[in-house]
């Protein structure tokens, strides 16, 4: 568990690295995005990204959040992924209660070799928010992708329950080969909105494993590898 977490610069203060892209007068860079990491990571990342905002850089960063108008579009996202959160809250999930519970179901005593901390909120990590945007898909429009390549979700009357966040309903049947939407459908809706951007300087803040999607989306829309 320990080498997955070194092997993944879980333990690491630095930034993993840069890609450095360009098409005509557009420049644009992806930082790779960890969503547990040490509280001086998460300071020099925030560092980088005041440069680059000075600099003319606009950040586009993930977070599926919900648009709070169905209440039945957000029971079916906990039917298909069973995350213990309250999706009304907008706090970033707890990566490292999440891990914490995964490995210890493994190993009852294990405990993180160094001080890591959840991703902080982007009012942290990003200095100037107003030139800043959200490029990741709602929750609606995850389950309403979901529904279209496998059909409804049917909600349960353990669904319905008040306390809903803390529910241990069961999960869809169907709900597994998600990548499709949690890799592939979030990728394609970044590499759309940065071809319908009008920004010339764009900086790309997402989760490592989607870092070599975008990127090869974006090179199949004309931009390069700006070596």
């Amino acid at each position: 568990m320990h080498k997955t977490l070194e092997k993944t610069k879980v333990y690491s203060d630095e930034i993993n690295y840069e890609v450095d892209m360009i098409k005509d007068n557009k420049e644009l860079k992806i930082i790779p995005l960890r969503h547990l990491g040490t509280p001086k990571y998460y300071d020099n990342l925030k560092e980088v990204l005041s440069k680059y905002q000075n600099l003319g850089y606009v950040v586009f960063y993930e977070f599926m959040r919900s648009n709070n108008t169905n209440d039945i579009r957000q029971r079916k996202f906990r039917k298909i992924l069973p995350l213990k959160i309250n999706l009304d809250s907008k706090e970033q999930l707890n990566y490292k209660e999440i891990l914490l519970k995964k490995f210890r179901k493994i190993d009852p005593n294990f405990e993180f070799k160094q001080n890591v901390i959840p991703q902080p909120q982007y009012n942290f990590l990003i200095t100037d928010l107003n030139n800043s945007k959200n490029v990741d898909i709602t929750i609606e429009e995850f389950v309403n992708e979901y529904e279209r390549l496998n059909g409804a979700v049917v909600l349960d009357s353990c669904d319905y329950i008040n306390n809903w966040s803390e529910s241990t309903c069961e999960t869809d049947e169907r709900a597994k080969g998600l990548n499709k939407i949690v890799i592939d459908y979030r990728n394609n809706n970044v590499v759309d909105n940065v071809l319908s951007a009008t920004n010339n300087k764009i900086l790309i803040l997402y989760g490592e494993g989607h870092v070599k999607g975008i990127k090869k989306g974006l090179l199949k829309n004309g931009y390069k590898l700006n070596k």
